[in-house]
């Protein structure tokens, strides 16, 4: 698994020295190290928004450096129309308008790699438990999970109501769920990265 460098994110460039963030550095440890023995191919973000910002593409570089298949699932539409507007034509494909309740009505195959980043906290907590097996059988090989670790106030955001935080999650949850975590402490509360390898 090559992890290319990010040299134009300067921003990030600045505080890491490679382009990603603390907390994109666990993604690109775990990609790694599962990747020394399990072949991946094919990638599921969920949730994605403004292409024309590079420090939002850092796991799209990852995938276009190991020739691994990305797709993104996107429930905001306003989303999905600036993707189409930003990103290049050949990848438009690449984007599904729907709602990660209905994956597995949106997808005929389980990817290798699903990765639902910032994305648990956005949902009710016990919706997101009762969905979670919905979201584990469409993941044929790694799920990733982040969010942030415990309560982190966020209200809807440039125009988008899916923004909002409604729930919080403690690395001890995602242990109860089977899965391996990753704590970042760059600002408060922290982040969660949490990880579980499937079979599916």
């Amino acid at each position: 698994m090559k992890i290319p460098l990010r040299l134009n994110d300067w921003t990030k460039i600045k505080k890491t020295g490679c382009g990603y963030s603390k907390r994109e550095i666990t993604v690109a440890k775990v990609l790694k190290k599962i990747a020394k023995n399990v072949s991946l191919t094919n990638f599921l973000n969920v949730g994605f928004h403004d292409y024309q910002d590079i420090r939002n593409r850092w796991w799209i570089d990852i995938c276009r450096a190991n020739n691994i298949d990305w797709h993104i699932l996107e429930i905001f539409q306003a989303n999905v129309d600036n993707f189409l507007s930003t990103a290049p034509e050949k990848d438009h494909h690449r984007i599904h308008l729907g709602n990660l309740t209905e994956v597995d009505n949106l997808f005929s195959q389980p990817f290798d790699v699903l990765f639902h980043w910032h994305g648990p906290e956005h949902l009710d907590k016990k919706q997101y438990l009762n969905l979670l097996p919905k979201i584990e059988k469409m993941t044929a090989k790694l799920l990733i999970l982040g969010c942030p670790n415990g309560h982190e106030d966020q209200g809807e955001a440039y125009g988008n109501p899916y923004e909002k935080h409604i729930s919080f999650w403690t690395e001890d949850d995602f242990h109860q769920l089977g899965f391996k975590t990753i704590l970042v402490s760059d600002k408060k509360p922290g982040h969660i990265t949490a990880y579980k390898m499937l079979s599916n």
